[in-house]
């Protein structure tokens, strides 16, 4: 299979620098830890088996296999463990820049820190164990191929947030459209407004047109022809009339 050789990097005008890398379990993750924070480094911590209780930024997350924390720069932060087994991967760098986002951080502002991997549990893992395994080898190559192994293993989970936030927002603008067609169809004989809808549902006018284009005006003559089915055409004329309108109301004919 080729490859495009012309892709578009995350990383801005540098590379992110290995500080450190660890692989705990078993008595030495159980003992509890000052709250501490990195104030020019993130941090990642995988949890590769076991549960475990992690305090960040104030807020309590309860952990298990496949889980991967995200610590931006001058997060404050501990783990400690509260079941058994808990084995876990942890990676520090520094000159982190990645677009989008200030340096040395990877989650945005009210962005939760707990990413669940899933399908890429594996493939975190090894990139973890060969960073580590690596690091105890310690040759002439290991700070250069150590480091590139940290660029794969963060565009990795770059990645991974992306799709979980797309996923998120998704699954909001689903409810939404809902939301809109449910009253849409309850309020089908009355003269809707596009600001009311908006104020009804709290939210602004703008977003609901968004949410209206992009979600329900695919399925608008579905809906009317289900409508002439159980109300009779002359319900269903006005019914696609209501909805003809809010859809020149949210300027999208």
């Amino acid at each position: 299979m080729f490859i495009n050789e012309n892709f578009q990097t995350i990383f801005k005008d540098s590379f992110p620098k290995l500080i450190s890398i660890y692989e705990a379990k078993g008595q030495y993750t159980q003992i509890p830890r000052a709250m501490h924070l990195h104030e020019k480094a993130l941090e990642f911590i995988f949890i590769i088996d076991g549960y475990g209780m992690h305090i960040i930024d104030g807020k309590k997350y309860y952990t298990e296999k496949g889980d991967l924390l995200i610590l931006n720069a001058g997060i404050l932060h501990d783990e400690s463990a509260i079941g058994t087994n808990l084995c876990i991967a942890t990676c520090a760098m520094n000159n982190l820049k990645i677009n989008g986002f200030l340096n040395n951080t990877l989650l945005k502002k009210n962005q939760s820190p707990l990413l669940k991997t899933g399908d890429n549990y594996f493939k975190i893992k090894s990139l973890f164990h060969m960073m580590y395994e690596a690091s105890i080898e310690n040759n002439n190559i290991t700070e250069e191929y150590i480091n590139y192994l940290l660029r794969a293993l963060v565009v990795l989970i770059y990645g991974i947030e992306q799709d979980t936030l797309d996923n998120t927002n998704n699954n909001k603008e689903n409810i939404l459209a809902q939301k809109i067609k449910t009253y849409i169809d309850e309020k089908y004989m009355e003269d809707l407004k596009l600001n009311a809808i908006a104020e009804n549902l709290y939210i602004s006018m703008y977003y609901l047109s968004h949410v209206f284009k992009k979600k329900l005006w695919t399925i608008t003559y579905a809906v009317c022809d289900a409508q002439a089915y159980r109300r009779g055409p002359n319900v269903a004329y006005r019914y696609e009339e209501k909805y003809y309108r809010y859809c020149t109301d949210c300027r999208l004919q």
